[in-house]
């Protein structure tokens, strides 16, 4: 299943496995909503 990114790759997410990216003032899972 694709998954939305924000922004920059910037590693994986400990908690799911997904990738974490940069949004426009954080990072965050890109699970995340």
């Amino acid at each position: 299943m694709p998954t939305k990114r924000s922004g920059p790759l910037v590693g994986k997410c400990p908690k799911c496995g997904n990738n974490i990216v940069l949004k426009k003032s954080f990072y965050g899972c890109s699970n995340y909503p």
